[in-house]
């Protein structure tokens, strides 16, 4: 998406996912509060809830973003001419490589947050790239 198209709302919504990013990363679900990631935004605790229901449906959007970073990260670096038997293998190192660098989706992986073992298997990022390896 091109930010500069971006709402100041999006822009806002935007900017509490990549802290919450950050913060559930390094802190975990548990120790991480959505007051602490508001006041970081320069929003009050109100106004974050304005953009989630509660701590568990940001930390879902955090945990959704990071994943879909690091997957399309991971396809950026393929050459998808690659036939599918050469393709599924170079994917997978890339996601092996790049969950370094997403240090929230490597959290989830690891199981380390017990809240969101649902979510390993319904990443939206992962359903898509599932459904374009099959086409």
């Amino acid at each position: 998406m091109n930010r500069t198209a971006e709402t100041k709302g999006e822009r806002t919504r935007r900017r509490l996912l990549d802290l919450a990013v950050r913060r559930f990363a390094d802190d975990g679900y548990r120790a991480t509060s959505v007051s602490a990631i508001a006041r970081e935004a320069g929003l009050s605790q109100a106004a974050a809830y304005a953009y989630f229901a509660n701590k568990e449906a940001l930390f879902e959007a955090a945990v959704d973003l990071d994943a879909a970073e690091l997957i399309a990260d991971a396809r950026a670096e393929l050459d998808e001419a690659l036939p599918l038997v050469d393709l599924i293998p170079a994917l997978l190192r890339h996601l092996r490589l790049g969950v370094e660098h997403h240090r929230l989706a490597r959290r989830v992986l690891a199981g380390q947050e017990p809240e969101a073992i649902h979510r390993r298997a319904d990443l939206p990022a992962l359903q898509e790239i599932t459904a374009d390896l099959a086409d």
